[in-house]
């Protein structure tokens, strides 16, 4: 990247850099994920964000996730209106911005909103959403390259609860006719996706009396 924008950038950079002063955030720059959590089928947004930002004018960073569990449905722009993005079917999911007209820009706050949905099939659990980017593909007015650290956020799928609706058993009526005679009872629970099936008997033993 850093040798395509090379030629066209160097003449607004040094009309830019006459005039503008790169202001140094404190601490280290990260490109991090936030986190969410939702339950299969739902969808969830997350952000990916820029912070201690100390003056970029390009950047290209990939977010890799697990599409087995996910499937990215759309990504929007926030706090850099020039972010660009590549396939949204393809992964991992690249994240590019560039701006040589203003300097450095030393912004902190949101790179991209990606919003994902949780595929039905996806089993509870945490799952990681990573980034990533090359060296070369992070810098400044002067072209050298900014390190910036990366933190990787996670989506939580949580366990969906279907509640039972009824019970019944086969057969419902049996009558013994000899002592130490057996039968088996077959239940069968609805809806059959209930999250727990289990079945618990209380026997009753009535003796009557002419």
């Amino acid at each position: 990247m850093k040798k395509t924008l090379s030629a066209v950038m160097t003449a607004s950079l040094l009309l830019a850099n006459s005039c503008a002063l790169p202001v140094f955030a404190e601490g280290e720059p990260s490109f991090s994920v936030s986190n969410a959590k939702g339950k299969a089928g739902e969808e969830v947004t997350i952000s990916v964000d820029i912070s201690n930002n100390p003056g970029i004018i390009s950047c290209l960073v990939k977010a890799e996730y697990d599409s087995e569990a996910l499937t990215l449905k759309n990504a929007s722009v926030k706090d850099f209106e020039a972010a660009t993005f590549g396939p949204l079917n393809k992964d991992p999911f690249t994240i590019s911005w560039g701006d040589a007209i203003h300097g450095d820009n030393t912004t902190n706050g949101t790179l991209a909103e990606l919003t994902f949905t949780i595929n039905d099939d996806a089993e509870a659990g945490t799952y990681p959403i990573s980034l990533s980017y090359d060296e070369d593909d992070v810098f400044n007015t002067s072209f050298d390259n900014v390190d910036f650290s990366t933190v990787d956020g996670w989506v939580t799928v949580e366990t969906t609860v279907v509640s039972v609706e009824g019970i019944t058993v086969s057969p419902a009526e049996k009558t013994l006719k000899a002592e130490g005679e057996s039968f088996t009872l077959v239940p069968s629970v609805t809806p059959a996706n209930a999250t727990n099936k289990n079945v618990s008997y209380i026997g009753c033993c009535c003796r009557c009396k002419r």
